[in-house]
C-alpha cells in the first residue's frame, strides 16, 4: 500500500464529517432566497485551499498539508455559515454549537473509543475486521442513544422499536 493512503483516508473522512454539518444550513439559507453573501462566503472560502496549499508544498511542507488546510478551512467556513445565518433567519449559534455541533464531535468521539482499542490489540486482520465492524455499529448505536439523544428522541427511538418489535411478533404468529 502507498505510504499516504491510510493517513489520506483518515483525513478526507473527516473532511467530509465536518462537511456533514452544512447540509442543513445550506438548506435553510435557500429557503430564505438570502443567498447571495452565502454563497460567495462559501464559494471564496472553497477556493481557498488551492492557493493555500500551493504556498505551503512550495514552503516544503508534507503531502497531507493540502488535507489538513482542507479540513482547517472546512471548520473556518463552518462557522461562517452560522454566522451568516445568525442574521438572515436568527439561528442561535451557541444552542447549534451545544446541542448539534460539539454533541455530534463527542459522541463520535466516546463511540470511537473501543473500536480503536480493538483494531490496536487483535492482530488477526480477518478477525480485527470484524470485530472492529461488530464494534463500531454496537457502541455507535448504544452512545448515540445515550448521549447522542434527547428525551423527545429517545421516546420516538422507543415508540419506532416497540412499533417494528410488534410487527415482527404479528408476522411470526400468522
Amino acid at each position: 500500500m502507498p505510504e499516504y493512503t491510510a493517513l489520506f483516508c483518515r483525513l478526507i473522512i473527516i473532511s467530509g464529517l465536518i462537511d456533514v454539518f452544512s447540509g442543513p444550513l445550506k438548506t435553510a439559507c435557500n429557503a430564505t432566497g438570502d443567498i447571495k453573501l452565502f454563497q460567495f462566503s462559501e464559494g471564496t472560502i472553497i477556493l481557498l485551499v488551492m492557493p493555500v496549499s500551493y504556498v505551503l508544498y512550495k514552503w516544503g511542507c508534507a503531502p497531507e498539508a493540502a488535507f489538513y488546510t482542507g479540513i482547517i478551512l472546512a471548520i473556518c467556513l463552518q462557522f461562517t455559515r452560522l454566522f451568516i445565518l445568525r442574521g438572515i433567519i436568527q439561528i442561535n449559534m451557541k444552542a447549534y454549537l451545544l446541542n448539534i455541533f460539539f454533541r455530534s464531535i463527542f459522541v463520535g468521539i466516546i463511540s470511537a473509543i473501543i473500536p480503536m482499542f480493538l483494531s490496536n490489540v487483535i492482530h488477526n486482520e480477518v478477525l480485527r475486521f470484524f470485530a472492529v465492524l461488530s464494534a463500531c455499529v454496537i457502541s455507535s448505536v448504544i452512545i448515540i442513544y445515550i448521549l447522542g439523544l434527547n428525551r423527545s428522541e429517545k421516546n420516538f427511538v422507543k415508540e419506532k422499536v416497540i412499533h417494528i418489535y410488534t410487527r415482527i411478533k404479528k408476522q411470526k404468529d400468522i
